[in-house]
């Protein structure tokens, strides 16, 4: 049968909402703020991150449903305004790889428009990949340090998922990344604008 859980694992979870007065759907009334901090888990059902392990070699897309994606830790903070969920630093961390997120859902059309960084503990060697090089970023001693982004865009359930160039990512956004998945100091640059 299917399975029900999404997340498993030791979790602590801070919440702070308001639901304002008004006329409009519960769900763009809704403010507040939420602090996820969650360890020695795994996760299920996210059709996105099994678009992207079909892309990049790490756990079987068979694995993934069947045994879920383990973690050490998973954290992050959200924003919520209007019914719209933000974060700058969702941050999933496991034996096998280093991965992050920065973006966007709404609650009230169940979309998402977000940006994720992926850091996998493999060497260039070891990937099976269909990603342009112009996402990914080499570097480390041996040069064969790997990271790729991507962008998640459109229903929750079931979003367009794409390799972007680092170039896309723009200074901001590449700054947050470089922070967020520790990229070695001598990781090459890219050419953003």
């Amino acid at each position: 049968g299917a399975r029900e859980n999404i997340l498993a694992g030791e979790a602590g979870m801070k919440v702070e909402l308001v639901a304002r007065k008004g006329e409009e759907v519960i769900t763009r009334r809704i403010d507040g703020k939420c602090e996820v901090s969650a360890k020695k888990g795994r996760l299920w059902k996210f059709v996105w991150l099994s678009k992207i392990f079909s892309i990049v070699n790490i756990i079987s897309i068979d694995e993934l449903f069947r045994e879920g994606l383990p973690y050490r830790t998973l954290t992050g903070n959200f924003q919520i305004k209007d019914g719209i969920i933000s974060t700058e630093n969702l941050l999933l961390e496991s034996d096998s790889m280093r991965m992050s997120m920065i973006g966007t859902a709404n609650i009230t059309d169940t979309t998402i428009d977000a940006k994720l960084g992926l850091h996998p503990f493999v060497t260039v060697d070891k990937i099976v990949t269909k990603i342009p090089l112009a996402g990914w970023i080499i570097g480390g001693k041996e040069k064969s340090v790997i990271s790729m982004y991507y962008t998640i865009k459109g229903p929750i359930k079931n979003p367009d998922v794409e390799a972007i160039p680092i170039r896309a990512l723009g200074e901001g956004v590449w700054g947050i990344f470089k922070r967020i998945l520790r990229l070695p100091l001598d990781a090459v640059e890219p050419l953003v604008e």
